[in-house]
């Protein structure tokens, strides 16, 4: 069956008209779609009500004018008329608004309408306490006041196309109403300081340069800065709001033979509080963990030191869901766990005894006689392995719990 299309998706300019019901104060908005081939809306040229003049058989007989009949289907006819000059007025004003906002103003509109059909309320009876229902209706839905303002606003729009008073909006009440809703509905994150070069060396404290996956993070956010300073350093609102101390001017810079030094003035706002944090840049979250794969290759003594210096351990594999999580992400990782200490006799780093093993058929065996294989080796299924053999690593610390900070922490 074929979708039936809504009275709201059409292009208001050539598929829809607004009809008055009776009179000039409404009692009904309707919007109907007008389909190819249908007669044009453009209104009838207003026919003259004037009496008709008898014809005479003679011409120097003199003849009396008729008498003027003014019948209801004349006044009908003027009515409709009336109507039709208003319709096309209203479409004029609504012709004003862009594509976009008048999708917007169609949707808030409809909301309104529907609300006063549920609950069989005039829409068009306009009155503070009609209003101020409406705004704790929709703070059922909105998490924001300011959402519901701008609800508000499209009412207004459309009764100022109407051409009805639209002095309610400004009672005392309305207000009164918002500003309870702005408590009510007051939730983070809110905005706060503008991003400047101190937050950005915040991350920095958290990446090691020497490792090539840090740095690539570092080149990233340094390119993401720029990004959104460059709008907001070059581009002023208006040519009359140009400000010397924001906009990034040619004398502002320096060009040396190898450097050119490029002054920030001012950058975009971000979102700054008490915020939840999951695991920091590069790491990621499962379970009650943060991981970090390692993109380089090390004997299992090296990257053993490597994850204590990121404040973390080798990752310790006890649930056969994390055993399947780490393996869905890496092909070939070291684990942390070892038997030199006695020989046949596995635990993890921290001293804590296997609660969980995945060895491959045959595996552990020690490499044979003569060779001593200590360390764990995951590709899928455990074997043990030299711990100097090089291989990739995954390192694993807590999960942090919701914490307040002065400078961005990295979550989702």
């Amino acid at each position: 069956m074929r979708k039936k299309k809504s009275h709201f998706q059409s292009n208001v300019h050539t598929q829809h008209y607004f009809q008055f019901a009776s009179s000039y104060n409404a009692k009904l908005l309707n919007f109907k779609e007008k389909g190819v081939g249908e007669k044009s809306s453009r209104p009838r040229q207003l026919q003259s009500s004037a009496p008709k003049v008898k014809s005479t058989e003679t011409a120097g007989k003199k003849t009396k004018p008729a008498k003027r009949k003014d019948t209801r289907d004349s006044k009908s006819f003027k009515r409709k008329d009336l109507q039709v000059l208003r319709r096309d007025m209203f479409l004029t004003r609504i012709s004003a608004f862009a594509k976009g906002t008048l999708v917007n103003f169609k949707t808030q509109w409809r909301a309104y309408l529907l609300f006063c059909y549920y609950f069989h309320l005039e829409p068009f009876d306009i009155n503070v306490e009609l209003l101020c229902t409406y705004s704790e209706f929709l703070s059922r839905s909105f998490r924001s006041a300011q959402s519901i303002r701008n609800y508000l606003n499209g009412i207004k729009v459309l009764f100022l196309l109407l051409g009805l008073h639209v002095d309610v909006f400004s009672f005392y009440e309305l207000k009164l109403t918002m500003k309870g809703l702005d408590r009510k509905l007051k939730h983070l994150p809110k905005q706060a300081f503008p991003i400047t070069l101190e937050i950005l060396g915040k991350f920095g404290e958290h990446l090691n340069l020497n490792t090539p996956l840090d740095a690539t993070y570092w080149c990233l956010f340094l390119f993401a800065l720029l990004l959104l300073s460059r709008k907001s350093n070059l581009v002023p609102v208006s040519t009359k709001k140009f400000d010397k101390n924001k906009q990034l001017c040619r004398g502002d810079v320096t060009v040396f033979q190898s450097l050119i030094i490029v002054p920030f003035k001012w950058t975009k706002t971000i979102q700054l509080d008490a915020v939840k944090t999951e695991c920091h840049i590069g790491w990621l979250h499962y379970g009650y963990s943060c991981y970090l794969f390692s993109s380089t290759k090390m004997s299992w003594y090296d990257a053993a030191s490597s994850c204590r210096e990121h404040g973390a351990r080798l990752a310790e594999i006890e649930t056969q869901a994390e055993d399947r999580y780490i393996g869905n992400i890496a092909a070939t990782l070291k684990s942390c766990a070892r038997d030199d200490v006695i020989e046949g006799t596995f635990e993890w780093s921290s001293g804590t005894p296997f609660i969980y093993t995945n060895w491959h058929p045959g595996e552990p065996n020690d490499g044979g006689v003569g060779r001593s294989e200590d360390c764990v080796f995951t590709d899928g299924g455990w074997t043990d392995q030299s711990c100097d053999v090089t291989n990739n690593y995954i390192c694993e610390k807590e999960y942090p719990e919701t914490i307040a900070t002065d400078a961005p922490v990295v979550g989702k």
